[in-house]
């Protein structure tokens, strides 16, 4: 619903107001005859537009403009004047007026173009009212937020940072307010992101809402972090949080070349050597595991362990217990029985002397379990 004020003491032109609008649904109008009377509804209501007559008893349209502007009220203001003196106009549009009518007969070509300027201001006041209570309503939410947050406009300029964001980058608000996010991304991943960040806006619920990039920071300092974005719904803004995940890149590093060097270890050893999860799913199989099995890594990977490591009683040929149930069950390192006879993919037979060790999680519990074993026919 929009609400006009129509100040000035010609009763005529606020009833035929009225008698326009109530045809149409979402505009009232409200009349008052005096400035002392307008001011006093603007100080305690909201109007969306305020249409005023230039001859007002007492002071003019034009004084009261002035002091409506003086007071910090930006609501959108028509001017209705009898006198079609220009230089009365030129003096209302350079005090803040938002458009000017010439007072004359009320014919439906006059109440037409009053109707469609009406609307507009109406909406777009509206419109920056319904911005404002956003901003304050978000500012709360950003400023108590433990990640460092902007709020940026469909441009991606910064309209708004938190206390972390400032902390983070190093810059103070005020010079954030005139900055493009993208300023902050380093050159490498730019590219990357630019196209991410325009499928998202584009695509919205479609594309991945969070994205990691290395963010450089005033002092040159360069962090990885992880930065999640929301369209906000019915504006062009989106709220961007970062998290810094240097440290957890960092550890997932290390603890990515500590997997490889012991990968590689496995893979040197002169024995065999299968690694298997706790459900006794093979999870590696070195070189020599691979020529005494006869099945390649690729392709025991993922699968039982009794499919590839088919052990079997040298005289009896009945199967043995799964050696990774046994260290599962126990907890322990455990030992093959003697004379056990490992059949390989091709049929071969090998005698093997083999034992199985448990994995453990940093919790201390049972991750899986490794095998080693070697041929011990010619012994």
């Amino acid at each position: 619903m929009s609400s006009v004020l129509f100040i000035g003491d010609d009763s005529t032109l606020p009833r035929v107001l009225q008698a326009h609008f109530q045809n149409f649904k979402g505009i009232t109008v409200e009349a008052v005859n005096s400035t002392e009377a307008g001011l006093e509804k603007l100080v305690n209501g909201m109007y969306d537009v305020v249409i005023s007559d230039h001859g007002i008893p007492g002071i003019n349209g034009i004084e009261f403009l002035k002091t409506l502007r003086a007071s910090g009220n930006e609501t959108p203001f028509i001017l209705f004047t009898a006198d079609e003196d220009k230089e009365i106009v030129i003096d209302a549009l350079n005090h803040g007026a938002n458009y000017y009518l010439w007072k004359g007969e009320y014919s439906e070509t006059v109440l037409a173009e009053l109707d469609t300027v009406v609307r507009r201001f109406a909406g777009e006041r509206q419109a920056v009212t319904a911005n404002g209570e956003f901003e304050k309503r978000y500012r709360s939410l950003f400023e108590n937020s433990d990640a460092a947050t902007v709020l940026l406009d469909k441009k991606g300029t910064i309209a708004f940072a938190n206390k972390r964001f400032e902390e983070f980058s190093g810059y103070a608000r005020e010079q954030l307010a005139s900055m493009m996010w993208m300023d902050f991304i380093a050159p490498g991943d730019l590219e990357r992101i630019k196209e991410l960040f325009g499928k998202r806006y584009a695509h919205h619920e479609e594309t991945s809402r969070s994205h990691q990039f290395r963010f450089v920071r005033r002092n040159g300092d360069v962090r990885d972090v992880l930065v999640t974005n929301v369209i906000v719904p019915g504006t062009d803004k989106q709220v961007l949080s970062l998290i810094d995940v240097s440290d957890w890149i960092r550890v997932e590093r290390a603890l990515e070349t500590e997997r490889e060097r012991l990968n590689v270890t496995l893979h040197s050893i002169g024995d065999g050597v299968i690694v298997t999860d706790r459900d006794s799913r093979v999870t590696l199989l070195n070189r020599v595991a691979e020529n005494l099995t006869g099945w390649r890594e690729g392709e025991a990977i993922g699968r039982d362990l009794i499919d590839v490591f088919r052990i079997v009683n040298e005289k009896t040929h009945e199967p043995h217990q799964n050696p990774v149930d046994m260290v599962v069950r126990s907890g322990n390192v455990v030992g093959l029985a003697d004379r056990t006879v490992l059949i390989a993919r091709d049929g071969t037979e090998r005698l093997i002397a083999d034992s199985g060790a448990p994995i453990r999680d940093t919790g201390g519990n049972i991750d899986g379990a490794v095998l080693v074993f070697r041929d011990v026919t010619g012994e």
